[in-house]
């Protein structure tokens, strides 16, 4: 029978989780103690004099102090990680990993995706098995090797980022950091209007596009260097496929301010939900003591009322139990369908700029025709996207309704 937990944690002394059989959520709060949400027989804490050591059989949804020091060696399923002030060490994740409102993160290896935004310092990743999305990191962002596509925006300091897929960035570069990105398919660079930069290109298809204020051009070239503006921030780009650089906005459709304002309502949702799980709960174990306490008041044995209380209260407890559960499902759940959306924005926008680079290619009929189905497509995303703000949708039926316009392009 597992059961919720606290552990005293000595200031300074770190913890470290050495195992995780099922999904790790480890959140930050404003309590000096560890608090394990469900401590079953087959777990193990290890105090040790410098660091208490965890291993969890299953699941483990955990709450430590903001400013305690973390680290992760293995972690069989998903890891939701937030809220954390002192730098994070994750030496693996079987699964997909999630990080939100750190200080500072070194991951070593994640079989999945990697969903990363809000840190404050640096982010390493040294291996990713699939898409790696992070967004929003005022330090250094390193990302040696990455089994999917890799999507960057709102990075603060330089980059080095290796992605088998394509890659899909924004950046504002700055003179005293270096950049350098490398994908085994395409490269859209967005970079802001005035920029100054020196640029290194690479493309093994040997096409270099370019939208800046001043012209369009295509480079069929495999190597090629620019100036920006008066120079500066070194930019080093190879690509497998097409390497994409624009400085116009227009360029970088479809414009949708989806990051911030979609994770604010996903996590509304899921809090949402918490909520009418915890409220629902209560409203039926108030109906069932009720009915409860009028059978006791019935009972002539003592020693039978007591002992349906002790039932009754076993009950509330796997009731309880159950409820968090389902919402730290529901959380994730909306973790992942936020990542896929964005995933599914960013394969949007490159579709959009390879018609645009391709637009001097076509007939006036056919371009006319495409772009009233063009228009349609994206009148219907937008719709998705609004009734998915409205929460008329759920984040999983926007994923499928996106999924299928895909197929329809």
């Amino acid at each position: 029978m597992s059961e919720q937990k606290m552990f005293n944690l000595e200031a300074g002394s770190p913890l470290t989780i050495k195992k995780v059989g099922g999904d790790l959520t480890l959140k930050g709060w404003n309590q000096p103690g560890l608090k394990v949400m469900e401590w079953s027989s087959a777990d193990q804490a290890t105090s040790q004099p410098d660091q208490l050591v965890l291993e969890m059989a299953g699941d483990a949804v955990l709450y430590a102090p903001h400013d305690q020091a973390l680290t992760i060696h293995n972690v069989g399923g998903d890891a939701v990680l937030k809220g954390f002030q002192s730098p994070l060490s994750i030496e693996k994740v079987g699964g997909d990993l999630f990080l939100s409102d750190l200080s500072q993160a070194r991951i070593h290896k994640v079989g999945g995706d990697v969903f990363a935004k809000h840190l404050r310092k640096d982010l390493t990743i040294q291996a990713c098995g699939g898409d790696c999305t992070v967004q929003d990191v005022d330090g250094q962002l390193a990302v040696e090797k990455a089994g999917g596509d890799a999507l960057l925006s709102d990075i603060g300091g330089g980059l080095t980022v290796t992605a088998a897929g394509g890659i899909t960035a924004s950046l504002s570069p700055v003179s005293w950091q270096a950049y350098a990105l490398e994908s085994g398919g395409d490269l859209d660079l967005q970079l802001p209007e005035g920029v100054n930069a020196e640029i290194a290109c690479q493309s093994r298809d040997r096409v270099i596009n370019l939208f800046l204020e001043d012209k369009k051009e295509t480079i069929t070239e495999k190597e090629y260097t620019r100036t920006l503006g008066e120079g500066g921030p070194s930019l080093t780009l190879k690509a497998g496929g097409e390497i994409t650089i624009s400085t116009r906005q227009e360029t970088w459709t479809p414009r949708v301010d989806f990051e911030l304002d979609f994770d604010a309502d996903l996590s509304g949702m899921a809090e949402e939900i918490t909520s009418q799980t915890f409220d629902q709960i209560e409203e039926h174990l108030s109906d069932l003591e009720e009915q409860l306490q009028e059978s006791l008041a019935g009972l002539a044995d003592a020693g039978a009322a007591e002992g349906l209380e002790k039932d009754l209260q076993k009950l509330q407890q796997k009731i309880t139990k159950s409820s968090q559960k389902t919402a730290h499902k529901a959380q994730k759940a909306a973790q992942k369908a936020q990542a896929n959306l964005q995933k599914r924005i960013a394969r949007a926008q490159r579709k959009a700029r390879q018609r645009a680079k391709k637009s001097s290619e076509f007939d006036l009929e056919s371009f006319l025709s495409g772009q009233e189905q063009q228009s349609n497509l994206e009148e219907e995303r937008m719709m998705i996207l609004n009734m998915l703000q409205e929460k008329k949708i759920s984040a999983e039926q926007a994923d499928e309704l996106l999924a299928a316009l895909e197929e329809k392009e």
